[in-house]
């Protein structure tokens, strides 16, 4: 959807061009998302889950989301087992072969659909503690966000929005999720068609 700024390439020079009658010219349409790309990064994302799964099984699901240009950022979910996990995955993934490109990563919990993008804002909004739950790195290093700036330089940021052990909440314990008894969820189904909505 942005212009890059204009690089340097190669010069060649065509000395003959042919075509067949009918030719078949393979090309994606690129521009401000969704285009053409995107739906062909998004079958590749299907396809690289489970590569990535075999050097971190944690790994869930992973989300390349188009809004986001797929190739620049991921929201990755995880079955999270220890206190620390979720700094391990990010590094592995930003040195790993498949997102190592990515300038944002946000990690959730493996209960957390990546694909839905306002259940994923909504967990980030109310399970990051910006002091704390922030990688910052440029090019060659990853270190915590200092409390009140952006360290200079930096060109990657990994957000932690998972549950918290309590050897990571810094003092401060996050509430239990909101949830409907499911008693009652059993009774309001049964009862769905009595109500007249």
């Amino acid at each position: 959807g942005f212009y890059a700024t204009a690089p340097d390439a190669a010069v060649f020079r065509v000395s003959c061009v042919s075509r067949r009658k009918e030719p078949v010219l393979p090309a994606t349409v690129v521009g401000r998302p969704p285009m053409e790309d995107c739906w062909l990064a998004k079958a590749a994302e299907r396809l690289i889950v489970p590569f990535i799964r075999r050097e971190l099984p944690e790994i869930a699901d992973i989300n390349l989301p188009m809004e986001w240009i797929f190739h620049n950022s991921a929201i990755v979910s995880i079955s999270k087992t220890r206190p620390g996990q979720t700094r391990e995955v990010v590094h592995v993934l930003r040195t790993g072969r498949w997102l190592r490109k990515a300038r944002l990563l946000v990690v959730v919990d493996s209960d957390v659909n990546v694909q839905h993008l306002s259940l994923v804002a909504w967990r980030v909004i109310n399970f990051v503690d910006w002091q704390r739950d922030l990688v910052i790195g440029g090019a060659d290093e990853e270190h915590a966000l200092a409390a009140s700036a952006l360290p200079g330089g930096g060109s990657f940021m990994g957000i932690d929005a998972t549950r918290k052990w309590p050897e990571e909440r810094s003092g401060r314990d996050w509430p239990t999720e909101i949830a409907m008894d499911e008693a009652v969820k059993r009774i309001v189904d049964a009862r769905w068609n009595e109500y007249g909505f």
